[in-house]
């Protein structure tokens, strides 16, 4: 993992299917770390590890769907939070704990200037 910033740090890419080129982000929050997207890469996973773990992991669709869902919520026991038109095709590779249907903060209370 790259740190960007000195709460931010980026994942390994990740290459889901021909085109496709992603990262992970790990946000670090004092009320409970934040992955966004997904990675399949175990030592990233052994990083978020040592930084603390995570509380939540936020998918933007479906694509980032995969067998390393359900291995990061049993590892971290964390929520897996989606859009609730995404919830159906997400919930096939691991279930959704948290859906949102409109613009929400979930966390406004961490991200603070």
């Amino acid at each position: 993992m790259i740190q960007l910033y000195d709460d931010l740090w980026q994942t390994k890419l990740e290459q889901p299917f021909r085109g496709v080129h992603t990262h992970a982000y790990f946000l670090k929050c004092p009320d409970g770390n934040v992955l966004i997207y997904n990675t399949s890469h175990r030592d990233d996973i052994h990083h978020i590890v040592e930084l603390g773990g995570i509380k939540y992991q936020y998918l933007s669709h479906c694509d980032e769907a995969g067998k390393s869902l359900k291995s990061i919520k049993e590892e971290f026991n964390s929520a897996l939070c989606c859009h609730i038109k995404e919830e159906p095709i997400i919930a096939r590779s691991c279930p959704v704990d948290v859906t949102f249907s409109e613009h929400t903060s979930h966390f406004c209370s961490i991200m603070r200037s």
